[in-house]
């Protein structure tokens, strides 16, 4: 098998149980706050949202380590890390204190911050630059399929004896044990050749061939990438905040803002997320070469349209679907493109550190969304349906910025 396919399989594998734990621990949140009543239900919640900000710093700082280490057994360190985490909530939870489990949501952070980085770096030094974007739609929709198959499954174990079975359902986690072994087994150390010929040069090593400190690379690293790419990054950021506006309000806003249905739609709604995200990930070659160019800004138009159908759709639950399908192809469209884009401008050695860049700003925007939303959606009469008309406002400025960033220079690689 060409060393390109056998990465590439490697990584779909491993994929597959990369984030089991975003499956398994919010449909057992409810049952998590019954274990631990002396606890706030606010402050057991927050074992969904602190492993994204220690995500947020890890993020930031991988890029150096790439330059450094070996990114398959960088890779395969921080997907054991999350073993920590499941064998905490299967064996501790609900018995130990509370304390513990989010010593063990910091673990899984850990990975969350490194994961996708090092998934991203692999694919910029092992697939040539026009194959990259549906690599990355594919290995994202590998990850989110088996995040959603993880959750049915779950959610039934879960339930069982009245949700005391929630520590059951993390047990679901060591079925990585099983992906990690065949991931260490078929990952290639390095790029064969060929592929090295057509990406121009391995990552980390200097253009001249002269011997280079990793320091300097970090230093001078940041003033290397193109502006372009630093453009791209911000208008993703945003994108971001605008996106979290729908997966942060979806539950609230059908079961109590407008009585749409019960946690069963809510899961329905997410579950579309997960469907589209799948199958575009899956068709995205098809897509890339359908649109070229101009992916970007019409993933974003799409975005709108999920927005303006969710404000405008109040009456019926499937209004809702249809708007989690347009918002679900919207950002897998984009999200691919844009990752590719960091890498194929910016230097070859230093794609770690423009992609550890680029995820850095994306997990930025998922902490700063509550707060930008409810600032920005005051201006729209506050609350959930402000927070919605400032994305469906704002995604069409996003589009016009995107046009003129993606389809008025010289034609870029997919």
């Amino acid at each position: 098998m060409p060393t390109q396919k056998k990465a590439l399989l490697a990584l779909c594998i491993l994929g597959s149980t990369m984030y089991l734990a975003g499956g398994v621990t919010p449909p057992s949140i409810a049952y998590i706050i019954n274990s631990y009543p002396s606890v706030s239900a606010n402050t057991v919640s927050t074992i969904i949202t602190f492993p994204g900000i220690i995500a947020l710093i890890v993020s930031f700082l991988i890029g150096p380590l790439v330059l450094k280490f070996n990114k398959k057994y960088l890779l395969m360190i921080s997907a054991s890390i999350t073993l920590i985490y499941f064998a905490v909530f299967s064996f501790a939870g609900g018995r130990a204190s509370f304390v513990f489990l989010m010593i063990a949501a910091g673990f899984l952070g850990v990975h969350r911050g490194a994961g996708s980085a090092l998934v991203n770096s692999i694919i910029g030094e092992f697939i040539e630059p026009e194959k990259r974007a549906a690599s990355l739609a594919l290995t994202g929709a590998i990850m989110q399929g088996g995040s959603g198959l993880t959750a049915v499954i779950a959610g039934v174990i879960a339930a069982g004896n009245d949700g005391a079975n929630w520590p059951t359902a993390h047990l679901l986690g060591f079925v990585s044990i099983i992906t990690l072994v065949i991931f260490g087994l078929l990952m290639p150390k390095k790029p064969d050749q060929e592929t090295l010929s057509r990406t121009v040069l391995r990552i980390g090593e200097p253009a001249s061939g002269a011997p280079t400190s990793t320091l300097n690379v970090i230093k001078n690293g940041m003033r290397e990438i193109p502006g372009k790419v630093y453009l791209m990054m911000m208008l993703h950021l945003v994108f971001v905040v605008f996106i979290i506006s729908f997966n942060l309000y979806s539950s609230v806003y059908i079961i109590s803002e407008h009585q749409l249905g019960t946690s069963v739609e809510a899961g329905l709604v997410n579950s579309t997320l997960t469907i589209v995200s799948v199958l575009v990930g899956l068709t995205y070659s098809i897509w890339g070469r359908l649109f070229r160019k101009w992916i970007v800004p019409i993933g974003y138009i799409l975005s709108v349209l999920g927005f303006v159908l969710k404000i405008v759709f109040t009456t019926h639950i499937a209004g809702i679907w249809l708007a989690a399908a347009f918002i679900g192809i919207g950002w897998n469209l984009t999200n691919p493109y844009i990752s590719s884009q960091v890498m194929s401008l910016s230097p070859q050695k230093l794609i770690p550190i423009a992609i550890s860049i680029h995820l850095g700003f994306q997990n930025l925007g998922m902490f700063l969304a509550p707060y930008v939303l409810r600032a920005g959606g005051s201006i729209f009469g506050g609350g959930i349906n402000g927070s919605l008309t400032l994305a469906a406002v704002g995604m069409p400025v996003l589009a016009i910025l995107a046009y003129f960033l993606f389809t008025k220079e010289k034609r870029l690689p997919n």
